[in-house]
C-alpha cells in the first residue's frame, strides 16, 4: 500500500458545487503540437466537474482507494504543526499545485525518508528544492500542457482588459454610474500595438497564436528560436535577449519559467527600458519580477497611475509578492494594473504636429489636449514652425554597432535617443538593432521622430520604432545617405560599419562627430586623430550636437 499525500486549495466558500452552469465541455482529442491527449480505460467523475478543490480530490479517491492505497488530501500546508507536516514523515508520493503550493523543502525533505514521487498538479517545480530532491533520489514531476492552453487564454484576457481599461471601467460604473470619459480616458485599441511575449515554449506559442488574429504586431525572445516557418506565419519578429525585446513593445507578457536566470529578470535597469505607457503581464512567476523594482519603478512615470487595485504590497505586507489587494484612494500606487504610464503619442510629422505620419506607427486614438496643444504649438517634443519661416528640423545621426553592442552602449543610445527627441531633433539611424533599435526607443519613448535607413531592399530586420523607414539596397554604402544628411553625427560603440561612418563624416567635414563609448582612433604616432569629440555621458553628446547648430535651417 502506497500513501499519496495532497494538498489542494479549499472547496468553495458555499460548500462543494452540487451542480455546473454547463452540462458538458468541448472534448479536446489533440493538443497544438499534434500530440494525443491522454486515454484512459475509464474514468469516475464527470468532465467539467471541480476537481482542483478539496472535495475534488483531482478525480484520484475511487481510483487509488479501490487499488488498496491510501489518500490524504489537505488544503492546511503552512506553519507548525500543519496537516501536511503531520502526514509528510511516512508519505510516498506528494502531489501539490502551483497555485497552492507546499512548499518542499531540504528540511521537509530530510523528514520524509520514505518520500518516492513529488507531482505537481499543473506546470512547474519551483516549490520544491531540487537539489535536495535529486541528494535524497527523489523523482520531481509535473503534468506537461495540463493547463498551458488556459494559461494562454487568461494572458490574452488581461492584456485586453489592461489595454481597454476595463477594470477600472468596470469599477466605476458600480461606484457611481455610466461617467463614459472617466472610463475611456485610459482605454485603448491593442490593434496595432507591439507585443512581446518573453519565451515562446508551449504557453508563450499559444499566447502568440491567439494574438496574432487582433491585427497586432509579434516580437518573442527565446533561447530556442522558433522555426522560420512558424515565424512566417504569424508574421514574428525574433529578438535575442528580452533586453531588446522590452523597449519595442507596448505591451510585454512573461512566460518564462522560473530558474535561476530568471529570477529578479525584470529589476530596475530592465524596467527603465521600457515604453512609457507598456503594460507588463506576469502569469509566470512573481520572482521573475523584482518587487520592490518595480515599486520603484511606478512613482516616478509621469501619469503613470494605477487604479483600483494595488500592483505590489509594501515590504512590510505580509504575503506574496505582487499580490492583488485592494487599495484605498488616497493609496500613491492605488494605480492602475501592471501599467507603466500612459500610452505615448508617435508617428509625428516633423514639421506639422498636428498631422500624424500614414502607416501603422501612430495609436489609433490621440487625446484631444495632445491635439490641442499641437495646433497651437505647445508640444515640448515637435514645435509647430511658422509658416513664413519654413523651418527644417535638425537632423542627428546615431550610429552604433548591431547585435553586438554592449548593455552600456544600448542603455546610452536608448538615453541619447530621448534626449534628442525633447530638444526637437529629427534623428537619422541604420534602422537595425543594437545601438539602431535603441536609439529609435528612446526617441519614441519622447514621442520624436527617428528614420531609420536599411541597407536591404525590404523592410525586414527594420526596428519597429522606426517613425519612416527608408529602404534602399545599396548595402553599407547607405552609410554615406545617413552621414550626408545629418547635421550632427553621434557615435555609440564602436565596429567597422560604425567606422566606416566616422570616416565618411570626417571626410565630409563641415559636421560635428561625437564619439560616445567608441573606439579611438590614432595618427600613426599613436596619438588620438583631432576632429572627434570624446565624451563620458549621453547628456554631453547631445549638448556637443547642439553646440554647431546656427538658429534653424531653411531648406
Amino acid at each position: 500500500m502506497v500513501k499519496v499525500l495532497c494538498v489542494l486549495y479549499d472547496d468553495p466558500v458555499d460548500g462543494y458545487p452540487p451542480s455546473y452552469a454547463r452540462e458538458d465541455i468541448p472534448r479536446i482529442e489533440r493538443y497544438p503540437s499534434g500530440q494525443t491527449v491522454p486515454t484512459p480505460q475509464a474514468i469516475d467523475f464527470t468532465p467539467g466537474e471541480l476537481l482542483g478543490s478539496v472535495s475534488g480530490a483531482l478525480g484520484l479517491r475511487s481510483f487509488l482507494e479501490d487499488l488498496g492505497h491510501e489518500l490524504v488530501v489537505t488544503s492546511d500546508k503552512d506553519g507548525t504543526g500543519s496537516e501536511f507536516d503531520r502526514h509528510l514523515p511516512d508519505a510516498e508520493i506528494v502531489i501539490s499545485q502551483p497555485f497552492w503550493p507546499a512548499y518542499l523543502t531540504a528540511e521537509r525533505i530530510a523528514v520524509a525518508p520514505h518520500l518516492k514521487l513529488a507531482i505537481t498538479a499543473g506546470i512547474g517545480s519551483d516549490h520544491v528544492d531540487l537539489d535536495a530532491a535529486a541528494a535524497h533520489g527523489i523523482t520531481v514531476a509535473e503534468v506537461t500542457y495540463s493547463n498551458s492552453i488556459s494559461v494562454a487564454e487568461h494572458v490574452v484576457m488581461m492584456i485586453l482588459s489592461l489595454v481597454r481599461n476595463y477594470l477600472p471601467s468596470h469599477q466605476t460604473v458600480r461606484d457611481r454610474g455610466w461617467d463614459i470619459a472617466d472610463c475611456v480616458a485610459r482605454s485603448y485599441d491593442l490593434e496595432g500595438m507591439h507585443v512581446g511575449s518573453v519565451a515562446a515554449g508551449r504557453i508563450g506559442l499559444a499566447v502568440l497564436r491567439r494574438l496574432s488574429l487582433f491585427d497586432v504586431r509579434l516580437h518573442y525572445t527565446d533561447r530556442h528560436r522558433l522555426p522560420a516557418d512558424v515565424e512566417r506565419e504569424l508574421n514574428l519578429t525574433f529578438h535575442p535577449t528580452t533586453q531588446d525585446l522590452v523597449p519595442v513593445c507596448d505591451v510585454v507578457t512573461i512566460n518564462v519559467p522560473l530558474h535561476p536566470e530568471t529570477e529578479g529578470l525584470f529589476d530596475d535597469t530592465l524596467l527603465a527600458s521600457m515604453k512609457r505607457g507598456a503594460y507588463l503581464i506576469n502569469t509566470a512567476r512573481a520572482k521573475i519580477c523584482d518587487r520592490d523594482a518595480i515599486v520603484r519603478a511606478l512613482p516616478d512615470r509621469p501619469t503613470g497611475r494605477l487604479r483600483r487595485r494595488r500592483l505590489v504590497p509594501p515590504a512590510s505586507t505580509p504575503g506574496p509578492p505582487l499580490a492583488h489587494r485592494p487599495a484605498p484612494r488616497h493609496d500613491p500606487t492605488h494605480l492602475r494594473l501592471l501599467t507603466l504610464g500612459a500610452g505615448p503619442l508617435r508617428g509625428r510629422h516633423p514639421r506639422d504636429p498636428g498631422k500624424l505620419l500614414p502607416g501603422p506607427r501612430h495609436p489609433r486614438r490621440v487625446p484631444h489636449r495632445r491635439r490641442r496643444q499641437a495646433r497651437r504649438g505647445r508640444c515640448p517634443f515637435l514645435q509647430r514652425a511658422s509658416i513664413k519661416e519654413k523651418l527644417v528640423p535638425y537632423q542627428v545621426a546615431v550610429c552604433g554597432p548591431g547585435h553586438d553592442c554592449t548593455e552600456e552602449d544600448r542603455a546610452n543610445a536608448h538615453r541619447v535617443g530621448q534626449l534628442l527627441a525633447e530638444r526637437g531633433a529629427v534623428v537619422l539611424c541604420g534602422g537595425g538593432a543594437g545601438v539602431m533599435a535603441a536609439v529609435a526607443s528612446g526617441v519614441r519613448s519622447k514621442d520624436g521622430v527617428v528614420v531609420g535607413i536599411r541597407p536591404n531592399d525590404t523592410r525586414e530586420g527594420a526596428s519597429p520604432d522606426l517613425s519612416v523607414t527608408l529602404v534602399t539596397n545599396m548595402g553599407q554604402a547607405r552609410n554615406a545617405i545617413i552621414v550626408w544628411s545629418a547635421d550632427a553625427v553621434i557615435v555609440v560603440g564602436g565596429s567597422w560599419g560604425t567606422l566606416s561612418e566616422v570616416a565618411l563624416a570626417k571626410r565630409r567635414g563641415g559636421v560635428p562627430v561625437i564619439s560616445l563609448g567608441g573606439w579611438q582612433i590614432l595618427d600613426k604616432d599613436g596619438r588620438p586623430v583631432p576632429g572627434i569629440g570624446h565624451v563620458e555621458t549621453p547628456e554631453e553628446a547631445v549638448a556637443k550636437a547642439f553646440m554647431h547648430q546656427s538658429g534653424t535651417r531653411s531648406p
